[in-house]
This record gives C-alpha cells, structure tokens and sequence, in this order.
C-alpha cells in the first residue's frame, strides 16, 4: 500500500483487499494485527468486514492510514505492516 497527499492532520487514505477461503471444506476465523514504524505522524487501524467465513466464500479487509500530526519541516514516512491469521474450524461449529 503506496500513500501520497496526505499533509494535514486528519487525513486518511485507505486500501481494501478481498480474502478468500479457499479451504476444501473448513470455515476460517479471521484475525488481523497491524505494525507502524512512524506512530508519532501516523494511526494505522484495520477492519474486517466478516471475521468467520465457510469455504469458498469472501471477506474484506479494509486498511486504513490517518496523519495524526501535521509535519511541518519534511515529509513523513512509515512502513506498515499488516498480518492476517486464519483459524481453521469445522463448519458450524
């Protein structure tokens, strides 16, 4: 996820990937824990839009990117990063 443009306070970007369970026939429970390596200008959050999904269905993980301070002598950078884990679980259970 390449950001660009944000330069005052508030500003966000936000990206928004499909998972898919490809699994033969386990559903999965999905969890997602997010790094940031500039947390003094930025605030890096994560939405999943449904956290158990059966085999062969989809999800959206939406990523989003806010400047929490202004930079006033350079621009900011950071690296995010985002880890998606999958539980597998029987069906309905």
């Amino acid at each position: 996820m390449n950001v660009n443009g944000l330069t005052a306070k508030g500003d966000t970007a936000t990206a928004t990937y499909t998972i898919e369970n490809t699994s033969a026939d386990l559903s999965a429970v999905l969890s997602a824990t997010t790094t940031n390596s500039n947390t003094e200008y930025f605030k890096v959050t994560q939405n999943i839009a449904k956290a158990t999904i059966g085999h062969g269905e989809t999800t959206t993980i939406t990523v989003t990117v806010e400047l929490i301070k202004t930079p006033i002598t350079q621009d900011e950078e950071t690296t995010i990063g985002v880890d998606i884990t999958a539980e597998p679980q029987q069906p309905n259970a």
